[in-house]
């Protein structure tokens, strides 16, 4: 049915952990009496919308603890600031944000970040990459 109606009709106005796939209201168990799921909580129901905007929106498809490797495209003439910040893969965690022209990277430990099919290799610390388009 849909989160939008959910939270316009039921109380209280919030995100649940999942809803009823055919009415608009969160999900219940199957208890006897029915318990309902928790309010405030973005469990289930923020899967698909954050790896949707991380992927489709950010342009990062592609994060590879294993082998130690983020691959990013960017989207075309990114306006503004774009990225995400204290991303955790294996024993790194890096921040990724492009605004103006550059790119700064800050990270934990060493990585290789592709972007837009071209190899960077990310030392520890901070890194500015300048892209122009």
């Amino acid at each position: 049915m849909g989160g939008s109606k959910t939270y316009r009709n039921f109380e209280p106005h919030t995100i649940w952990e999942c809803y009823n796939p055919n009415l608009p209201q969160p999900a219940q168990s199957c208890e006897d009496p029915p318990v309902c799921v928790r309010k405030d909580f973005c469990g289930w129901s923020a899967l698909a919308p954050i790896s949707l905007f991380i992927e489709n929106i950010i342009g990062i498809h592609s994060v590879d603890a294993f082998k130690k490797e983020i691959k990013w495209s960017l989207p075309p003439v990114p306006a503004g600031t774009l990225g995400l910040r204290n991303l955790r893969f294996g024993d790194i965690t890096t921040s990724l944000v492009y605004c103006d022209g550059e790119i700064t990277v800050e990270a934990t430990s060493p990585y290789r970040l592709w972007i837009d099919g071209q190899l960077h290799e990310i030392p520890s610390g901070m890194t500015k990459i300048p892209f122009l388009r």
